[in-house]
């Protein structure tokens, strides 16, 4: 019995010894196995066909197919994108060549007319003195009709429109209207407000003075002003001091007015 037990055990360590050594082998790449067949004669050798089997490193071909395919899709990529900026470029240069072109074109069309500048500088002196006397004599027309109308109204609004001057002329016709309608009702009502005051009485003071006013829609008064004075501060105060009364009473207008009357003084 022990002489088998000690058998067992040196063909397990010889077993061991000769895989551990086939592996040395097989890392250090000195063994290398056919993967052709060789066919043996079975009557001289006595035994049959064996197939020995190459073993190749697979793994090593596959990392170099991955590493060729990735350089070549790199490849492919740097082409494309240098085939687009190309492209581009290529466009750009044909757009601005067009463009040249079109301008030359435009501006080839273009045709440099001469201009007579005598044209533009000579000017009709008849024309232009037809049209002055034309528009002298319609103002002369308006005019006399206005004097006309003013004729016929009574002698306190024609005092007062007097004070307007060429102004009045200048107005408007609703602004002319309410003149001619409520001008010397405002100066009645500032002579029935109106007061000598007592200094003049005493001093024997006379005048007439000039005063001039905006009047408002609302009724309202502002830019109360002695145009022309009588003289005596006395008597321009009073008549300031009448009309701040008085105008309360005064017609209202469509549109801001300016109001001139004059207020007389006297002593019999």
């Amino acid at each position: 019995m022990l002489k088998l037990i000690y058998a067992f055990l040196i063909t397990v360590v010889i077993h061991i010894l000769l895989f551990i050594f086939v592996n040395d082998m097989i890392e250090n790449d000195s063994l290398k196995f056919n993967t052709t067949t060789k066919t043996k004669d079975t009557k001289r050798h006595g035994y049959t066909n064996i197939k020995y089997v190459k073993l190749i490193n697979k793994d090593k071909k596959i990392v170099q197919k991955i590493k060729k395919k990735k350089l070549i899709q790199k490849e492919t990529i740097k082409e494309k994108s240098i085939k687009k900026k190309k492209i581009v470029k290529k466009r750009e240069t044909v757009k601005k060549v067009i463009v040249k072109k079109e301008i030359k074109k435009i501006q080839k069309s273009k045709v440099k007319k001469q201009i007579d500048l005598k044209r533009f500088f000579t000017i009709d002196k008849s024309n232009i003195i037809k049209s002055e006397e034309n528009n002298l004599y319609e103002k002369k027309r308006s005019i006399e009709k206005e004097l006309k109308e003013i004729s016929k109204l009574d002698q306190r609004t024609q005092s007062y429109l007097k004070l307007y001057g060429d102004e009045y002329f200048l107005l408007s016709k609703e602004e002319k209207r309410f003149l001619k309608t409520n001008l010397s009702r405002i100066g009645q009502i500032t002579q029935r407000h109106l007061k000598y005051p007592a200094i003049s009485i005493r001093t024997r003071q006379k005048g007439i003075n000039m005063v001039e006013f905006m009047l408002h829609n609302n009724g309202d008064i502002s830019n109360l002003m002695i145009t022309d004075g009588s003289g005596y501060t006395a008597l321009d105060q009073n008549t300031i001091r009448t009309i701040k009364i008085a105008y309360k009473d005064y017609p209202k207008p469509y549109q801001e007015i300016k109001i001139r009357i004059y207020v007389r003084y006297i002593m019999y």
